[in-house]
């Protein structure tokens, strides 16, 4: 009888803990995804906002 709970508290943690790895792997799938999609679509975004950090060495070069 002893052996039985053991058996299935030991399935419950051989579970939960597949659960919790197949969870963890679907959540980084989506990150990784997440941000090569931000990556790909994100590099206008990159150069709208940089952009004044070089108008005033360009003003200074060009005397505008």
């Amino acid at each position: 009888m002893l052996d039985g709970k053991i058996t299935s508290d030991t399935n419950v943690t051989n579970i939960a803990s597949r659960f919790s790895t197949q969870t963890a792997r679907r959540q980084a799938r989506a990150v990784v995804l997440g941000a090569g999609l931000n990556l790909f679509t994100g590099t206008g975004q990159v150069l709208l906002f940089s952009f004044g950090v070089f108008v005033g060495p360009i003003v200074a070069d060009t005397g505008w």
